[in-house]
């Protein structure tokens, strides 16, 4: 995927215009804007690459169907009557629903047009249960304790039927947008992303049909074209890759989830649980022969691998013994973790990954060993966005890609003024070397300083 994106006013990145390529790298000091970047774009990317409308109907389905047990067990005096009215609208709900499940896979403009053709099986049915409804609202003893059900099943059999409307669509979109923002960055509003100096922040290629806002009210503005929906949509999977740390307290961190109110903010960012659902998710595609490869090569680099099974998480090292994972570093948990990634299949062509940070608690070998595995996964059809300010990638990276150009790989180095550093050349191995001086200041000043320092001490 190619896209030349705008952005201005996203926390310290005050304006720039970052290139994605099949390898794209994002790079620079700490503190200049790279993560928000990356988060903000996964956050972008992994709602428009589920089939949101499909989403809120299953889970308006689940709930009209709970509701309706709850009814037909506590109405009063109920008869055969409305005992088969409400068999007929849940068999003609499960109808719906499997019918749906069919085009789920499908573009979301064709997608809404089906949702509007087979809604008008189960109005028939619905509309006899609600004129029902009206009957007996006035029979005090036939609702005493299923008032306020009705009402429930009243409200869910109107959202069920808003979903046939075409400006439902954005509405969702818009809700669900604010909401990945906010969980990934581990925020209640979405003003605390904008610049200090700045009304609004704007993510947008309008070459491509890319055109995100959102302003101090926490409002979110968009524009976005159906051919770059469905591009998105189409992504085999959407992933997001960060601190080992995480992982090895994860059975903890599931576990008060399971308890944790809708809404809370726990400090624990959203795409963690995506990955961790997502590795537990068995695929019956077969891997790409170039991702078989390189998850035996980071297998047998670390001794071993994580196996995710029923649930939960273990190391196995190469003679079968099994390891518990606070006991292994977190440089061979973050390599580890990678290594599940591409053997699981979760990696594959088509999937867009984010990697925030690769090279921690890397040795540098290991730096080396993960900057070429990332090299050939995007040769090999797989999207990767690497944000790093490590100088053994960096040069890694200048190394292993001499022969590639612009078409593949991009280099977005980001500076503590708020923008992007400006090249002089097209050239990528020339830029690549350019933004390794720029990270290598510090260290030089350091050189410097110690070589006058000694130079200073020896003439005295």
């Amino acid at each position: 995927m190619n896209l030349n994106i705008k952005v201005e006013n996203l926390g310290r990145f005050k304006k720039g215009e970052v290139k994605l390529r099949p390898l794209t790298v994002l790079t620079g000091e700490n503190g200049t804007g790279k993560s928000f970047f990356t988060k903000t774009l996964y956050s972008i990317f992994s709602v428009l690459n589920k089939n949101l409308l499909h989403i809120e109907i299953d889970k308006t389905i689940v709930a009209i169907n709970i509701d309706l047990e709850s009814f037909i067990a506590q109405v009063q005096r109920k008869s055969a009557l409305e005992e088969n009215m409400v068999k007929d609208v849940k068999t003609k709900l499960n109808l719906f629903k499997d019918a749906l499940n069919v085009f789920k896979d499908e573009n979301i403009r064709f997608y809404k047009i089906k949702i509007q053709e087979l809604h008008k099986d189960i109005e028939k049915p619905i509309n006899k249960l609600n004129k029902h409804f009206e009957k007996i609202q006035n029979n005090p003893i036939k609702v005493k304790f299923i008032k306020n059900k009705i009402k429930e099943l009243q409200n869910n059999f109107s959202i069920l039927e808003s979903f046939t409307k075409h400006n439902i669509y954005p509405k969702i979109l818009s809700k669900n947008l604010s909401s990945e923002i906010k969980e990934n960055f581990q925020i209640s509003n979405l003003y605390e992303l904008i610049s200090f100096d700045g009304s609004k922040c704007q993510i947008y290629d309008k070459k491509n049909g890319l055109n995100i806002s959102f302003n101090k009210d926490n409002f979110v503005d968009f524009s976005l074209e159906h051919d770059f929906i469905a591009e998105v949509s189409n992504l085999d999977r959407v992933i997001f890759f960060e601190s080992p740390a995480y992982w090895s307290v994860r059975d903890a961190l599931n576990n008060s989830k399971e308890v944790e109110k809708k809404g809370d903010l726990t400090g624990v960012s959203k795409y963690f649980y995506d990955l961790d659902k997502t590795l537990n998710t068995k695929s019956t595609n077969q891997p790409l022969e170039i991702v078989s490869k390189l998850a035996v090569e980071l297998k047998e680099e670390i001794g071993g691998e994580f196996i995710f099974d029923s649930g939960r998480l273990s190391f196995v090292d190469n003679s079968g013994k099994n390891i518990d994972k606070n006991l292994i570093s977190f440089g061979m948990t973050n390599l580890g973790m990678i290594q599940a990634l591409l053997k699981n299949n979760v990696i594959s062509k088509g999937s867009f990954v984010f990697f925030d940070e690769p090279e921690t608690n890397l040795h540098p070998t290991w730096q080396v060993l993960l900057t070429k595995v990332l090299i050939e996964l995007a040769e090999n059809g797989v999207n990767v966005v690497m944000a790093t300010h490590s100088l053994d990638m960096i040069k890694a990276l200048e190394v292993h890609t001499k022969d590639k150009d612009e078409k593949f790989i991009a280099v977005n180095h980001f500076t503590k003024e708020g923008g992007l550093f400006e090249f002089d050349s097209d050239d990528i191995t020339e830029n690549l070397i350019a933004s390794r001086n720029e990270l290598m200041e510090a260290y030089e000043s350091l050189f410097l300083s110690e070589f006058y320092g000694s130079e200073t001490s020896t003439s005295q």
